[in-house]
């Protein structure tokens, strides 16, 4: 058994790769990581239960999240709840000055299995004020964030089935192809496939804006046009969406129809 001092060693060692991952394409200096890792929590895993990782109990959100993998529903405190898959932030409020805008402070809720951070506000709110440049990246995060929000979900005059697309075009991310050895055992390939596991059809229509009936025929109307593929027997038809035509699905999200 390990000792408590080898445990936390561990785990601060977790939590520090995981932060150099996540800020792997914005260059943060090794020192900022090393302050956050001190006052991160880890989250990974999957017990077949989500987990609100971050509460909008109040207008102060009690944690700020870094999304590294997997996905999540993120509920505002007004308007309507959105999916974010990984490498995404939550907590705009408390990059430069805490509580200063009400509406970036959500409840963001696991959807499937998920590897994320959390900390407090108050405890990113003086690292930051200690490292301003860490300020300047999260706000570079949340203005990308904000032009996938336009992106995704600002295009609601358009049909049904284009936006289904939309959204699963950007929720979809590479998977490596697991296949089954002689030996019986589970193996992975060298093969890649674009899905999504986690989000619920409910997830999708609430995002949305849209009734779940008319989710389930955008999806049957994408399976029907080869964008996606049938569910595998053993998976939830209601949870996971695997890509069999990228090039048509985006076409099929950008409004025009495939040959």
């Amino acid at each position: 058994m390990l000792e408590p001092d080898a445990r936390a060693r561990m785990r601060r060692g977790r939590v520090r790769t995981a932060l150099g991952r996540f800020f792997d394409p914005y260059r943060v200096h090794s020192t900022v990581l090393d302050g956050l890792a001190d006052v991160c929590r880890f989250h990974e895993g999957y017990d077949g239960k989500d987990v609100v990782l971050s509460g909008a109990v109040s207008r102060r959100s009690t944690r700020c999240v870094f999304l590294f993998r997997g996905y999540v529903a993120m509920h505002p405190l007004t308007g309507t709840a959105r999916l974010w898959r990984g490498r995404s932030f939550f907590g705009t409020s408390h990059v430069w000055q805490e509580g200063a805008m009400d509406l970036e402070n959500p409840q963001v809720v696991t959807r499937g299995p998920v590897t994320a951070l959390s900390l407090p506000g108050r405890a990113l709110h003086q690292v930051i004020s200690h490292e301003p440049t860490l300020g300047m990246t999260l706000l570079r995060m949340s203005f990308e964030q904000q032009q996938i929000m336009e992106d995704v979900y600002g295009a609601s005059n358009d049909a049904p089935l284009v936006r289904v697309a939309g959204l699963l075009d950007y929720l979809a991310i590479d998977r490596p192809v697991i296949a089954m050895a002689d030996d019986g055992r589970r193996v992975m390939t060298s093969r890649h496939k674009k899905a999504i596991t986690g989000p619920t059809q409910t997830d999708i229509a609430d995002a949305l804006g849209m009734g779940r009936a008319t989710v389930e025929k955008a999806l049957a109307t994408l399976r029907k046009e080869g964008a996606l593929k049938p569910t595998p027997p053993g998976q939830r038809k209601n949870r996971y969406y695997e890509i069999a035509d990228e090039e048509r699905l985006k076409l099929i999200a950008m409004g025009i129809t495939p040959v």
